[in-house]
């Protein structure tokens, strides 16, 4: 192993609707290396570039980003990523289901072909952990995201398809009643229910649904079986590319730190 192993960790990597027009043309040929250029410099420096994408991506081009906030992003936008010099992204975030079960499988398919590392969604459930060398360093790298924006997308994972996403905790909203309370909340009904849980559960009351807690033994399980498992691949050091946080708030929630005091404990 070399003295000093260099990692340089990259924030949201994302892709709106106006630059899709702006780097593409009419006849669907895009060039998105204006994006990463100014970055070059940067990643050069470093050993092993990580980011977070969080975007599906289209491999034929089909459904890409038209709406402000659900993302679907042109396949050449992950080339010049990578040319770029972005070596990993992690995949598991607010906007991978974006385009649900089939926007997961393009952007897989996508990804491998650009020769971009991933974790996070995934399309075989027989998944391995994921643990690279780079300059002698033994690294395991993990990706976990708060939700899915299932909420606004509708886009809810089957029980079968559980093992696809990566997550802390269940989708926004995952309890079917509290999803009707929520989109029907002028209604007596809701309003009631709405009330209730507010009592019995005061940590979410008055959240954002995209901040609320939905607390799942499932994932935790999960979560500790898979750090299990690429514990014994004996990594030099393992990493969790999180998605938490809260959104657009200055300052961490408390969650976010007992999360992340979690993953430390054990072994993150």
């Amino acid at each position: 192993m070399s003295e000093i192993t260099k990692l340089t960790f990259v924030g949201d990597i994302m892709c709106k609707a106006d630059m899709v027009d702006r780097y593409g043309d009419e006849n669907g040929n895009y060039d998105f290396s204006g994006v990463f250029e100014g970055m070059k410099k940067y990643f050069a420096g470093s050993d092993f570039v990580l980011g977070n994408l969080e975007t599906p991506i289209s491999m034929d081009g089909a459904g890409l980003t038209k709406e402000k906030y659900s993302f679907n992003t042109p396949y050449q936008f992950a080339i010049a990523a990578h040319e770029a010099g972005i070596d990993f992204v992690a995949t598991a975030n607010n906007h991978c289901l974006d385009r649900g079960i089939r926007g997961i499988d393009s952007t897989i398919k996508s990804l491998n072909k650009v020769g971009l590392l991933h974790t996070g969604v995934f399309s075989n459930r027989e998944k391995a952990p994921m643990v690279i060398e780079v300059n002698g360093l033994k690294i395991g790298i993990m990706a976990y995201t708060y939700g899915t924006n299932a909420f606004a997308n509708g886009n809810y994972l089957k029980k079968s398809d559980y093992w696809r996403v990566n997550l802390f905790q269940n989708q926004e909203l995952s309890n079917p009643l509290t999803r009707w309370s929520f989109n029907h909340a002028k209604t007596l009904p809701a309003k009631i229910y709405n009330k209730t849980v507010k009592f019995l559960v005061p940590s979410n009351r008055g959240r954002a649904v995209y901040e609320r807690r939905e607390f799942s033994f499932r994932c935790k399980r999960k979560l500790l079986k898979e750090i299990r498992h690429m514990r014994l691949q004996k990594p030099d050091i393992m990493i969790m590319y999180m998605h938490a946080g809260g959104q657009y708030n200055p300052v961490e929630t408390d969650e976010t730190k007992k999360l992340s005091s979690f993953l430390i404990r054990n072994g993150i």
